[in-house]
């Protein structure tokens, strides 16, 4: 979970967006933007129905789309949206008879090109800058197609998406992101934590190689509920070489009560797991699925794809208990990698540097048909008042466990 309020900026060192290979202007001041999500809507309004014993209500909340209000619902980008972020292609894919999914490509280049980062009221935005003298026919050829998928209660338009999009595009990928169902600008009424997404991606790949848009081998990186549903879908699709999950769940009945003490504080004390448990299942009547299937746990031991898990030890949302169950699942085809005082929802940039060089080389090593010689000019990323975000030295953090 990426995008969200942000708090009070700290003094930080703009030396860790060039680990990404994104630079940063001279006139940058040295501050941050820390970006943390508000609570996510639906746990928090579902973990205070257990308290007056609504688990029907839990259960609904649990599951409703998160867009069901958004007026982007439904919606393909405009032109002018579409030439602020530099999306190269964007698509609607139907997945069942009431969901389609807003799916976007953008591709390596080698423009000089800058990212704006801006905040819009509690949520941060990008928007980038590309040289429009840049021939199409001096851009690289991908070395891979890597799809990203967003957190709960997100979209790929948001700011860090757009950002680690960027990463994976100057490290000469194809980069691929949908809005999941119920997300964004897809439709869906109901989410179903990677149990129908997970086939919903399935389909996603059939139409885009369909139409000879997947250029090489394929990977994905997710964040939180993304990286949870990444897995689970290289789990019935072997075209996934390799994933990278930040902060994934190994089930989503542990996520659910897990989750409890972070949201509610001192009111935990008078709910039970038992309500929690029995709220999902409500849930699960209503969005037909099966909450126990909703289990990274399992769909890690069912795919033989490379798993980078890369998690806080001090995640106070999803516990780092998930991570380390799903690399003791499958021990000979995944890496965890572990780093201190983050949050779940500032690890993301509290360890770009980690994080960008460990996403990519595992990329490089699984998914890349050629190892870079070169990389493709990098953008310069810059705010009038903040840099994006801190320095955070490699060597402070075990290489995974």
């Amino acid at each position: 979970m990426f995008c969200g309020a942000l708090p009070k900026p700290a003094d930080g060192d703009p030396r860790a967006l060039k680990a990404l290979g994104l630079g940063l202007q001279d006139d940058t001041p040295p501050a941050i933007i820390a970006v943390m999500p508000p609570l996510v809507r639906a746990i928090t309004i579902s973990l205070l129905a257990c308290l007056t014993g609504c688990s029907a209500y839990l259960g609904r909340e649990l599951v409703t789309a998160p867009n069901l209000d958004l007026p982007m619902r439904g919606h393909d980008a405009s032109p002018a949206v579409m030439k602020s972020l530099c999306i190269t292609e964007q698509l609607r894919i139907p997945v069942d008879r009431d969901t389609s999914l807003w799916v976007t490509m953008c591709d390596p280049n080698d423009s000089k090109e800058s990212l704006a980062i801006r905040t819009e009221g509690s949520m941060l935005r990008a928007v980038i800058h590309r040289n429009p003298a840049t021939q199409p026919a001096n851009d690289p050829p991908p070395r891979g197609t890597i799809f990203m998928l967003h957190g709960l209660q997100e979209n790929q338009e948001g700011g860090a998406y757009v950002v680690y999009r960027e990463m994976l595009v100057h490290a000469g990928y194809r980069c691929v992101q949908v809005d999941l169902r119920g997300h964004g600008r897809s439709t869906g009424n109901y989410v179903t934590y990677g149990v129908r997404e997970s086939n919903d991606l399935v389909k996603v790949l059939d139409e885009l190689q369909s139409r000879g848009l997947i250029a090489c081998d394929v990977g994905a990186i997710g964040a939180s509920y993304g990286a949870s549903i990444a897995i689970q879908w290289a789990a019935i699709d072997p075209r996934i070489k390799a994933v990278v999950a930040m902060e994934p769940f190994a089930t989503l009945n542990d996520a659910a009560v897990d989750a409890a003490p972070a949201i509610l504080g001192k009111f935990k004390r008078t709910m039970t797991d038992r309500s929690i448990l029995l709220g999902l299942e409500k849930g699960g009547r209503v969005a037909g699925f099966d909450p126990n299937d909703a289990s990274p746990l399992t769909a890690i031991t069912r795919t033989t794809a490379p798993v980078l898990l890369i998690h806080s030890r001090d995640d106070e949302l999803v516990p780092v208990e998930h991570s380390l169950r799903l690399h003791a699942a499958a021990p000979n085809h995944s890496r965890l990698i572990l780093v201190d005082k983050q949050s779940h929802f500032t690890m993301w940039f509290e360890s770009i540097n980690l994080i960008g060089k460990s996403s990519t080389d595992w990329l490089d090593q699984y998914v890349a048909h050629e190892k870079p010689t070169t990389r493709p000019n990098i953008p310069q990323i810059r705010n009038s008042t903040q840099v994006l975000t801190r320095s955070f030295d490699d060597d402070r953090n075990p290489k995974g466990e």
